[in-house]
């Protein structure tokens, strides 16, 4: 299966600041090479 990861890292208007961070610390934390691992084609 062909994924695409799109962060939006904002939350109530804030920039990257609480759950805004979310998506850039999910994609540091290796998100996108557990997916590949798993079989997929990933893009970010």
């Amino acid at each position: 299966m062909r994924i695409t990861l799109v962060q939006t890292p904002y939350h109530l208007g804030h920039e990257a600041v609480g759950m805004g961070a979310g998506p850039e610390a999910l994609v540091e934390a290796g998100a996108a090479e557990a997916l590949v691992g798993a079989g997929h084609e990933v893009d970010v």
